[in-house]
């Protein structure tokens, strides 16, 4: 099945081909080599989900096939709210290291969540229901 979404797929279709399931499979298999105990090696999980962020809107044009560049930008923002909502624990831990007050905001775990329920929010307009205009 071709991940670029088309006008003649259902609403179903559409969202399988939203989850990013390989750039995240990726970033759940280096996740579970970090242990748990402690954050000694959050330094490696950060430099890799980096790695996997450059590397996810490559992979979805060249490897899975998508060709709309909405949808690629979509995908790869996808991970990245995604991925800090795995780890909230691990980012809101950074809050009390910075001086910041607007990485303070951003470390904060109301923020973090509530960027999930608008990239959620912004799914259906943007590509589920798509017209003519959009993927």
């Amino acid at each position: 099945m071709s991940r670029e979404i088309k006008k003649t797929d259902n609403n179903l279709d559409r969202l399988y081909k939203l989850l990013p399931a390989e750039i995240t499979g990726a970033y759940i298999a280096i996740r579970t080599l970090i242990t748990p105990e402690n954050n000694s090696q959050d330094g490696f999980l950060l430099f890799f989900a980096i790695v996997i962020l450059v590397i996810a809107p490559f992979f979805y044009y060249r490897v899975l096939g998508v060709r709309n560049l909405l949808q690629v930008v979509f995908l790869t923002f996808s991970y990245v709210v995604w991925a800090a909502n795995i780890d909230i624990v691990k980012i809101v831990a950074l809050k009390d290291t910075t001086d910041s007050a607007a990485l303070k905001f951003i470390f904060d775990p109301t923020f973090i969540k509530g960027i999930l329920v608008i990239w959620v929010m912004l799914l259906v307009p943007a590509v589920l229901k798509s017209g003519d205009k959009n993927p």
